[in-house]
């Protein structure tokens, strides 16, 4: 298994004004926000610590105004 989160917040870190975190959000009056969710991480071909892994995500963002902005970043 690869450990991608911590590569992933760093980077969703890096777009300005947005709370990220690995978590649902639990103060509604600071958006906008950003969740993400681990929802797979297989090593297919049991090769532990190789560079063969099939990981999947979920990024959810969360805001009171439209998201399309903060997406294309």
């Amino acid at each position: 298994m690869y450990d991608v989160k911590p590569l992933v917040k760093q980077l969703l870190d890096s777009i300005p004004s947005v709370k990220v975190s690995d978590t649902y959000p639990k103060d509604w009056s600071k958006l906008p926000c950003i969740s993400f969710y681990e929802i797979a991480n297989i090593d297919p071909a049991r090769l532990s610590g190789q560079p063969l892994v099939d990981i999947s995500l979920q990024v959810d963002i969360w805001h009171d105004q439209s998201t399309g902005a903060l997406a294309s970043q």
